[in-house]
């Protein structure tokens, strides 16, 4: 599996690819330089919109591949267990806000959205889904209830996602996954006290949106809730991600979004995947490359977006993330 996973991480689209693909001229064109020793061909595309079929058929490509080539299934279940949750939203939140455009299905894992939408209407008794699932699914049902807020679920589902997550990694015991989780979980609740401060929601619903098993406690977060983004700095700064909120923080205060401080909370995500190039054989190999697979499909959502809506390139280089490769 190893030989295999070095194989496909050579097709993997590199930072200099996305670069010129960013610096030329058109849509079209920008798609040709990706296509350039990469898994795609979208020279076959009819329409340039149908580069989201395209991307979409890829992803469920690889994951299928990846059981397939396996022995470290709980691996694979561990990075496509995210697509579940999203799913769960969707379903939920089609059952309590018809009028929303719902969002799109991720058709990753064996759970089927039919499944998911009967347990977002109540038919848990009857369902076959994982338990993990129809408890998360619960709580958000009964959180919504209890303010009838639409936010709740995501709030819920996070968590429960999250901790799912943990104890995936847990079983797993290979410190490079659980420490990727554990930054995950403290970049979610650095975005999360970031954006909850600037709504004015108080700590008391801070505290129920922290997720739990990062490397930094809840209680730091919640303590420090009254800062604005640039007085949190020199607090954060001597922990491992202070330069990456300075960094946030500084564009904040430019510019009045968060986008900044979230890609580069990202990057040092990939940075650590990128501590797998280093690692001959194991579990590692296949969740780096999972993951770094899905942030390569990102990056051309990105940079597709970008040329169809006129960005330059400049602006969108901005907007994209690190790669692996």
């Amino acid at each position: 599996m190893s030989s295999q996973l070095r194989m496909q991480e050579k097709k993997l689209i590199s930072n200099a690819t996305l670069e010129r693909a960013a610096d030329v001229a058109d849509t079209q064109e920008a798609l040709r330089v990706l296509s350039q020793g990469s898994d795609y061909d979208f020279g076959s595309l009819a329409r340039i919109d149908d580069c989201e079929l395209l991307l979409k058929n890829e992803l469920r490509r690889v994951y299928e591949q990846a059981y397939a080539i396996t022995e470290h299934a709980n691996i694979v279940t561990l990075c496509a267990c995210k697509y579940d949750y999203h799913n769960l939203k969707a379903a939920l939140k089609a059952r309590f806000s018809p009028q929303r455009t719902p969002n799109p299905y991720v058709l990753i894992t064996p759970n089927k959205p039919e499944d998911l939408e009967a347990l977002a209407a109540g038919g848990v008794e009857k369902s076959e889904l994982p338990s993990h699932l129809q408890e998360a699914a619960q709580q958000a049902i009964a959180a919504f209830q209890k303010d009838n807020n639409p936010q709740m679920i995501d709030i819920v589902l996070d968590r429960a996602m999250f901790v799912h997550m943990t104890a995936l990694a847990a079983a797993v015991d290979a410190a490079f996954i659980t420490d990727y989780v554990a930054l995950a979980i403290d970049f979610y609740n650095i975005k999360t006290l970031v954006r909850i401060r600037d709504m004015q929601k108080g700590t008391a619903f801070l505290s129920a949106c922290l997720v739990p098993d990062g490397r930094t406690e809840c209680a730091f977060f919640v303590e420090h809730y009254a800062k604005t983004p640039s007085a949190l700095v020199p607090v954060f700064y001597y922990r491992y991600f202070g330069e990456a909120m300075r960094l946030g923080a500084e564009s904040f205060e430019r510019s009045g979004n968060f986008s900044q401080l979230e890609r580069r909370l990202d990057n040092m995500l990939l940075t650590h995947l990128k501590k797998a190039k280093y690692i001959t054989y194991g579990p590692e190999l296949l969740f780096a490359y999972l993951l770094n697979k899905e942030n390569e499909i990102r990056q051309v959502r990105i940079l597709v977006s970008c040329k169809q809506n006129g960005i330059g390139p400049e602006a969108l280089k901005e907007r994209l993330r690190d790669n692996y490769a």
